[in-house]
């Protein structure tokens, strides 16, 4: 058998310090795949010049590279071409739709966001426009399509037809092992930090039109101040942000936590009463997932993708209805009933999601894709 590596080029160039999503995956799969590499397989990690971390401990079985050239790019395209024949990998992996040049070895791509197509309301003509684009080329390209949850590939179906069809599967993303119940010290330690009370409900995330805070502000303001613990806001900059107008009627009913940082995530998630999460649409749900992971109860919107990804573990609201919303958040404080059982099925739900067999998975589909190799 030759002597050569399987190569595997992963794409994480968009990777920045911004809490999306997609930089969740970017982050956590690699660092998933280490352990599990074989002998004869190399993790090529590619990042941009302007990304200083990294987010794979320091392996032989990994290599870094950082390229300069936007990803999205036409210049970003040729350097990762480039980089991957210089390589000759046998499987590309990217999230990024507009990454997806002629690259030497077979493409994987992730789905994950199709919201310029199924929320055009909150996109310019010339984005939706430039998406699409993008989005047939890459998908053309591909020998292989990963979705991040069945609603996710449902979505690129109807999109792009019978080629997602025959080369899409579902692979959720894992959790990190650092999202878990945090001891008393740690919660403390946070608590401290961000000066926050004893009880309090917590939503974490952006302020894109898209999460619907409007909502979730609306049904707060309708529950008495006097049996509800203050909502605490974090995942983007308060002074900047546009719901502030919304929540400055709340006073100090609303505390603002700016941008937190990852490491202060898992117990934030663990102090809280119950996590709130109202949005209109989703690909996956990163943080409703953490939260789980870290025994927190959470209430969601009731889109497909959360009650797929949650299974009943927590309570789903018409995303809209602030009445409904009302009395949900009312239940996640009063009922200890609720949050016990709630506390349980999350815990037991994120199981699914922890990092090892997600990584598995995937690796198994980039075996499938290795070019067959000549006994010699």
């Amino acid at each position: 058998m030759s002597g050569e590596p399987h190569n595997i080029l992963f794409d994480a160039r968009v990777l920045s310090s911004e809490p999306t999503g997609e930089n969740r995956y970017l982050r956590t799969l690699p660092a998933a795949f280490l352990p599990l590499l074989q002998e004869d397989e190399v993790l090529h990690l590619v990042l941009s010049s302007e990304y200083e971390g990294n987010p794979v401990p320091l392996s032989p079985r990994c290599r870094v590279h950082r390229l300069s050239a936007n990803a999205g790019s036409a210049a970003g395209r040729r350097e990762i071409v480039q980089l991957s024949k210089e390589l000759r990998s046998e499987v590309f992996h990217t999230t990024s739709l507009a990454a997806m040049g002629r690259v030497h070895g077979r493409a994987v791509l992730t789905l994950h966001d199709f919201r310029p197509a199924v929320r055009p309301q909150f996109y310019g003509f010339f984005r939706r426009l430039s998406w699409r684009f993008h989005a047939l080329r890459a998908v053309h390209r591909a020998r292989r399509c990963i979705a991040v949850s069945e609603e996710a590939l449902q979505n690129g179906i109807r999109l792009f037809g019978k080629r997602v069809r025959a080369i899409g599967t579902v692979v959720p993303p894992c959790v990190s092992p650092a999202f878990s119940p945090q001891s008393p010290e740690r919660i403390a330690r946070v608590r401290e930090a961000y000066g926050l009370p004893e009880k309090f409900l917590l939503y974490a995330g952006s302020d894109d039109p898209v999460k619907n805070l409007e909502t979730l502000l609306g049904a707060y303001a309708l529950l008495e101040p006097t049996e509800m613990p203050p909502l605490v806001l974090a995942g983007f900059p308060p002074k900047e942000s546009r719901v502030r107008a919304l929540a400055e009627p709340l006073g100090d009913r609303i505390v603002w936590c700016g941008v937190v940082p990852d490491e202060d995530m898992p117990a934030l998630y663990s102090a809280a009463r119950a996590f709130l999460f109202p949005s209109l649409d989703e690909a996956f749900c990163y943080p409703a997932l953490e939260a789980m992971s870290c025994g927190t109860p959470v209430v969601c919107s009731a889109l497909n993708v959360l009650k797929e990804m949650t299974a009943g573990a927590a309570k789903v609201v018409h995303p809209t209805d602030r009445q409904e919303w009302r009395r949900a958040i009312h239940s996640a404080v009063v009922s200890i009933d609720w949050h016990d059982a709630a506390r349980a099925a999350g815990l037991a739900r994120a199981d699914a999601f922890r990092s090892e067999e997600i990584a598995r998975e995937t690796l198994e589909l980039y075996r499938k894709l290795y070019p067959k190799r000549k006994n010699v």
